[in-house]
């Protein structure tokens, strides 16, 4: 059994990953761009939850071959990123930033960033988070973590009670995990924005809709209820705002809209020019390494502290598409023919290998405190002074005509600027 293509799928990845991209610009309009993680998540879980169900039914079911298919879609770009990121890191942070780095490259690395953001950065949307060149790995974490248990339940549940039930059994999830998503917002909303319990509902919705039987309306209808629900969206991430209380009950608003359109985009093809043009599905083919790439080159571009003004979003944008485009390409595509191989072999090779390597790495990072002798010791010392103000060493790089700073910073100029 195959699954026919969906345009409008490829279509709302786009407005996704192009929310978050705005949100994380700084674009004003697009306060609440953040929701673009919460459709992903939904996205997700229908995609998976129908995968799934699939392969229960025709008794095709194993957690190693589950595991196989997931280390395919992820891991290619995910550690070519991680890789490329980490060498540029090596070359423009200094020794404290460096091992810091480091440090979260041993929790991405092993899918729970979301985590070291929760336990080391803090609050998503604090000024701390401007030099976090993995931020955005937190949501990745999230669904790989829920992914642990979920194929198990399923296949569980599957097993020994008819399917026609597991729509009734997920909606009950779904509330109580609502209720306790709210109830955990009220006490610490810093930490449980990147928190797998509180975030578990929004792929549960997307799980449901697999469960729910195709609408026999008419298209013109139909299509205007889609229409409806990408209206909800871009209003959403218009008016929704940092002081938002987010997740909790407000995310269901941008999980239920984007659960609408997936919805009843099953009973219409091609169900709406938004999402099915071909612009639209290009970037959601791309989407995964989009978001992938997008936050790092704006981290690094806050490093050599050149302004997010319009030419410089400009030239992130287009970094990010075809850092996007040449990862899709040369990494992603590519590695889809192993879905053939063994399962051990995939998951050893595709995922258990990078990651002890990466890890191996960031250990040795951290034991040489950064290797400060990629800088003078000059730099060293101030930043020993400053400790966590790194900031401060590169702004006083930055007037090399007073002699002063560039005589403090010599070396670093040369790095930084």
């Amino acid at each position: 059994m195959s699954f026919a293509y969906r345009p409008d799928i490829d279509g709302l990845r786009a407005i996704a990953v192009s929310l978050v991209i705005f949100n994380h610009l700084g674009w004003s309009l697009f306060s609440g761009g953040y929701i673009g993680v919460d459709i992903f998540f939904v996205i997700s879980g229908y995609l998976i939850t129908t995968i799934l169900k699939r392969d229960i039914e025709l008794q095709q079911f194993s957690i190693a071959r589950f595991y196989k298919k997931r280390v395919i879609r992820l891991a290619p770009a995910y550690f070519t990123v991680l890789a490329i990121v980490s060498l540029i890191a090596w070359q423009v942070m200094l020794p404290g930033e460096l091992t810091e780095y480091f440090k979260s490259v041993m929790y991405a690395t092993v899918l729970i960033a979301n985590l070291y953001m929760r336990n080391e950065v803090g609050d998503y949307f604090s000024p701390n988070v401007e030099n976090v060149p993995l931020l955005h790995l937190w949501s990745l974490g999230v669904e790989e973590q829920f992914y642990i248990f979920w194929p198990l339940l399923l296949w569980l549940f599957l097993s020994r009670t008819s399917r026609k039930y597991l729509w009734l059994v997920i909606s009950v999830f779904i509330v109580a995990l609502v209720i306790y998503a709210q109830q955990q917002l009220t006490h610490n909303p810093a930490k449980v924005y990147y928190s797998m319990p509180v975030r578990a509902f929004e792929l549960l919705i997307g799980a449901l809709i697999s469960c729910l039987p195709k609408l026999n309306l008419p298209k013109k209808l139909l299509q205007g209820l889609v229409w409806a629900g990408v209206s909800v969206l871009f209003a959403t991430a218009i008016y929704f705002d940092q002081q938002t209380p987010f997740p909790g009950l407000m995310a269901l608003i941008p999980c239920l809209a984007t659960a609408l359109i997936i919805y009843l985009g099953q009973s219409i093809s091609s169900s709406n020019l938004l999402l099915s043009n071909r612009l639209s599905t290009w970037i959601g083919k791309i989407s995964y390494p989009l978001y992938l790439w997008h936050w790092p080159i704006i981290v690094f571009f806050g490093i050599y502290m050149l302004p997010l003004n319009l030419e410089n979003q400009i030239i992130i944008v287009f970094l990010s598409l075809i850092c996007a485009f040449l990862t899709y390409k040369l990494t992603e595509t590519p590695l889809k023919r192993f879905v053939m191989a063994a399962n051990y072999k995939v998951i050893i090779l595709g995922f258990m290998l990078p990651a002890v390597s990466f890890i191996a790495i960031a250990q040795t990072i951290k034991t040489h405190e950064g290797f400060p002798e990629r800088f003078p010791k000059s730099v060293h010392d101030k930043q020993e002074a400053l400790h966590t103000y790194a900031h401060v060493i590169r702004s006083n790089c930055m007037d090399t005509a007073d002699p002063i700073c560039f005589t403090q910073c010599s070396g670093l100029c040369l790095r930084t600027i």
